[in-house]
């Protein structure tokens, strides 16, 4: 029956996140990640340590899984894929730890919408978050048995901080707050383990924080002169708990009668594991909305993806008891789900081929000059828009370019390294056109 049950939770979960999955194409941060992968090891790890917003372990995971199947729109995002369906069946290798069925646990990671959007695009928090859930299961397990070995969920716990930072944060949270409850609950060999865990676990990730500038920088925020973009505190948090709930007020309220819930049980009763996991969420949420109270940071938030498995063992953990009552919820939460809005407001992807089929449909000449997180593939996307005039390399001398721009009713062209004609262009006080940007590219026409 199990195995019945495996196979439909990954049919079904492979159904909902394949769906017109090579459809739209890639949107600036996927090219940046599939950029940054062609790069050497070595330049990787400059890179993550410079610049980059990741820690290098997934730059490493896409290069692999480029190499062998190539770049597209469908293979690049199956990497998303393929941690996001493992992440569906991960509740039945731990059942023995639930208090109920899993299955229950798995149907809510399926038909979770932050999870399948996130696991529809090229980025690491699908691989992130299978590591976070399957380190979480290994702070329970060691919460029931004091016994068990430490090494595997070290060794996850690490996954999660190479692999994304907030991630690692999360992780790193969880530990520290169980380590707090079975400290003040004076059960000694557990709160050694805990603890010798979260030592360990920091001496792992201490020399990356000390050589990577860009985690010192920015390692929570989002630096808002490189986006350019602000709003207020209190709206983002917002944003944020729309993202954990899929746009949903309803799914909002059902969490705060769940936790109500547990504390009127926990009168009778302690449920360490339900105060952990609760604390977990308002502390990772705290320290996040702590650093973005810094003025040139904000709340992003995916960042937050990994409470969604947090958000929902505590419905679950609330009417355990009652396989009715958990039924009844989780219906509920695949109702709401199904009706919550699709088209989010805080993230959105881009349908670029569509987008400059349009631009170069224009009847005037036209120059699009694109920066380095945008290469050759799209060129495919304008064969049906002819003329279309490719040029790579450096652009050497603007003035020339500019004044021998084509008179055709559109001309394309797409730069390695177009920052001295993107600087020329900026200087000018009068553009010979307009000027515009689209996404990270300079759009130029020329009158």
């Amino acid at each position: 029956m199990n195995y019945l049950i495996l196979f439909l939770l990954l049919i079904t979960a492979s159904v909902v996140r394949l769906w017109n999955l090579g459809g739209p194409s890639f949107f600036q941060d996927e090219l940046a990640l599939l950029l940054h992968q062609s790069f050497s090891f070595s330049e990787i790890i400059e890179f993550s340590c410079v610049w980059g917003f990741h820690p290098p372990l997934y730059y490493f995971y896409l290069k692999a899984w480029s190499a062998v199947g190539g770049i597209s729109e469908w293979n690049s995002r199956l990497s998303s894929i393929l941690p996001s369906l493992l992440l569906c069946v991960t509740p039945y290798f731990y059942r023995r730890v639930l208090p109920f069925h899993y299955a229950y646990f798995s149907l809510m990671l399926v038909f979770s919408f932050p999870i399948i959007f996130w696991s529809q695009v090229v980025d690491p928090y699908a691989l992130g978050l299978l590591f976070f859930l399957n380190a979480t299961f290994l702070v329970w397990k060691l919460l029931q048995d004091e016994q068990d070995k430490i090494w595997p969920l070290i060794t996850l716990s690490a996954l999660c901080f190479y692999t994304h930072y907030a991630a690692g944060l999360a992780i790193f949270l969880l530990i520290g707050i169980f380590w707090l409850i079975s400290f003040f609950n004076k059960s000694i060999l557990l709160s050694r383990k805990l603890f010798k865990i979260e030592v360990i676990f920091g001496l792992i990730c201490l020399p990356w924080f000390l050589a990577s500038q860009s985690l010192r920088a920015m390692p929570l925020g989002k630096n808002m002169y490189f986006w350019n973009e602000a709003s207020e505190q209190l709206k983002q948090l917002q944003e944020v708990i729309t993202f954990l709930f899929s746009g949903s007020s309803y799914l909002v309220a059902v969490f705060g009668i769940c936790v109500l819930l547990i504390i009127l049980k926990a009168r009778k009763k302690a449920l360490w594991v339900e105060w952990g996991l609760i604390a977990t969420i308002l502390v990772f949420i705290g320290v996040l909305f702590a650093r973005s109270l810094n003025y040139n940071s904000a709340l992003i938030p995916r960042f937050f993806i990994w409470l969604t498995p947090l958000i929902y063992l505590v419905i679950l953990l609330s009417v355990k008891e009652s396989v009715v009552k958990l039924t009844a919820v989780v219906l509920s939460f695949l109702v709401l789900e199904g009706i919550s809005p699709t088209q989010m407001h805080f993230e959105s992807k881009q349908d670029i081929r569509g987008a400059m089929k349009g631009l170069t449909c224009s009847p005037q000449p036209i120059l699009i000059v694109f920066n380095p997180l945008w290469f050759d593939p799209y060129a495919k996307h304008l064969s049906d828009c002819p003329p279309v005039h490719i040029f790579s390399g450096k652009c050497s001398n603007p003035e020339k370019l500019l004044a021998d721009l084509p008179s055709h009713s559109a001309s394309f062209f797409l730069w390695l390294d177009c920052s001295a004609l993107s600087d020329y262009i900026q200087k000018l006080q009068r553009p010979p056109g307009e000027l515009k940007s689209f996404d990270g590219a300079f759009i130029f026409y020329k009158k």
